[in-house]
Formats: structure tokens, sequence, C-alpha cells
């Protein structure tokens, strides 16, 4: 059986899931220390100063574990839609992992925004 022609969904959902899973767990303990432009969550916002920075670590990470979790929960829902066309079900898949990191990315902006203000 071809598991890619036959899952596509789940094949383009589940890893990117497993991986935002464990790198939120990682992150969550062990946060970059100090601003960087290589690792962590950077944004301007977060960048501003180190209170920004420590608390969107710990906070975006939160988020990948939360939305790495729901991304391979919702990958199974490949073996249950069999109807639907392998290039619906990619095209669905890359929607499936871009709607968590636009989300995480907003969520974590407002929350920096409600929480550390636009000040400088």
């Amino acid at each position: 059986m071809d598991y890619l022609s036959q899952f596509p969904f789940f094949i383009t959902v589940f890893p990117v899931g497993l991986v935002f899973w464990i790198l939120g767990f990682y992150f969550v303990n062990h946060p970059p220390k100090k601003i960087n432009p290589l690792m962590g969550y950077r944004t301007p916002r977060s960048m501003k100063n180190q209170e920004s920075w420590d608390f969107a670590q710990i906070y975006s990470s939160e988020l990948f574990k939360k939305y790495g979790a729901l991304m391979m929960f919702v990958s199974f829902l490949d073996f249950f839609m069999p109807a639907i066309g392998a290039g619906t079900k990619v095209s669905l898949g890359v929607v499936a992992v871009i709607i968590p990191i636009a989300y995480i990315i907003y969520q974590t902006e407002r929350t920096l925004k409600e929480k550390f203000g636009d000040k400088k």
C-alpha cells in the first residue's frame, strides 16, 4: 500500500505537528536566554527588550505544543475522507499547516502587545 498517495493529508500534517509539539516541549524547558537573530520566537516586538523576549519564548512554545498536538490529531481525519482527491488533500494539508503558524504568531503578538504595549 502506498501511504503517500493514499493519505497525503496525514503525511503533510502529522510530521509538521510532531515537529511543532517536540519543539514546543524543548523550548518551554530550554528557551533561548538572550535575544538573538538565529533561534527562538523572533519578531520586532519580541526582541524589543529582554523581558518581552523571555515571555515570548515561553508563550509561543506553549502554543507550539498545543497546536502541534492539535495538528497531529487532525491529521488522522485523512483516514475518514477517502472520497476526496489526493490533490485536494494535499491542499487541505498545506492550509492545516499554515493556519496554526499564522495563529501562533497572531496570538503571541497580540499578547505581547497587551502585556508590554508598543513602547520601546
